[in-house]
Parts: structure tokens; sequence; C-alpha cells
């Protein structure tokens, strides 16, 4: 949680739990409508996202691809969408809360303006395969992603451009560094690195 001594976990289990982490015990748990893999809270920790579904997991309750909002005092339900039939594999808040970005096993990364009832912004689609990790620059304008293939993709949160120039993007401070390929980790893979079997 940004500013509590909590945090939050979901799994396979159909189950939200928040735990202390000063007495490592649980605090609350909520009953969900499916497995779950994504979790992540806006920055001011008033929402909590919750990705229903999940890849190598057979879907009885068809809920790949969809996303909930939950309200994180007592976890009430606020919103709940579905863009794709594809399990989200990443999903994360910008650090200002404008823009919330989940990426896909449809190799599209979608942006939705949570200030407007999460209205979908944009769809990046430049990836050739599942889209696996996205960190938001420190501004939130950017979003860069990796996906199976490993490619490292640069788009705009405005619109979804994608910018072309990479190079033009190697001093741009990220707010989270959960891609495993992007200019703050060069180097750090061995020369025979082949980032498709990770």
């Amino acid at each position: 949680h940004p500013s509590k001594g909590e945090y939050i976990t979901v799994g396979d289990d159909q189950t939200l739990r928040i735990w202390d982490v000063a007495t490592r015990t649980m605090i609350r748990m909520a009953k969900l409508d499916s497995v779950c893999r994504v979790v992540d809270y806006s920055p001011d920790g008033t929402l909590i996202l919750v990705v229903l579904g999940g890849e190598d997991v057979p879907d009885p309750f068809n809920k790949n691809g969809s996303f909930v909002i939950l309200n994180e005092g007592d976890l009430s339900l606020l919103h709940e969408a579905r863009d794709t039939i594809l399990p989200i594999l990443d999903g994360k808040f910008s650090p200002d809360g404008q823009t919330l970005a989940l990426a896909g096993a449809d190799k599209t990364i979608y942006l939705y303006a949570p200030e407007e009832e999460f209205e979908i912004i944009a769809r990046c689609r430049r990836h050739d395969a599942p889209v696996e990790h996205i960190d938001f620059s420190d501004d939130g304008e950017w979003l860069q992603s990796n996906c199976r293939e490993g490619e490292l993709l640069f788009f705009n949160t405005d619109k979804g451009a994608s910018q072309s120039d990479i190079s033009a993007m190697k001093d741009i401070p990220w707010y989270t560094q959960n891609c495993t390929l992007g200019w703050p980790v060069r180097g750090i893979h061995p020369a025979a690195y082949d980032a498709r079997k990770c």
C-alpha cells in the first residue's frame, strides 16, 4: 500500500487478501469470481486493480481478459470491464493515477482513464507476441513494454502512439523497472541471452 503498512495478494484460490506487514497476519479477504494473477494499488491507495483469469489455467468462469476495480476501504466492486478474451499478463496505474495500463496476451496494451469511469483511451498494438511487462515513466507520459519475443517498445500514454526513435528514450526515468529488457538494465544479460526463454 502506498501509505499504510499493508500489502495485497491474489492467487489461483480466487481470493484477494490484505496483509499487515508488521504482524504478517491477514487483515481482510475477498472472494473473487476467478483465479487472479495481477493486482495493483492506485497511487493514492484508494483503488485496487485486480485482473481476473490467467495464463495456463482453464477458465471455467470465462473471465480471461476481465479486470475489476475495488474500493480499498471495504473491497466493494466499483467497476468491471473486459476488452479482450485472452489473459491480461500485467497491469499498473500510472504514478499520477491518470492512466491504467493492461498488457495482454493478445499483443495489445490497453490504456484507460480512471477519472473518466475507466473509459478506454487507446490500444497500443506493435508487439509481435504476448506483452508480459510494462512500466510507466516517472511523469506518466510514457510506457515501456516487453513481449515474449524479446521486443522493447515505447508508447505515449496520451494517444498510445509508438515511439520509433528508441535511442530518444534512453534517459527517461522510469517509475518502476519490471521490464526485463530496457535501457536501465542494458548489459546485465549474458551475450547469448535469449529473452524468449525467460
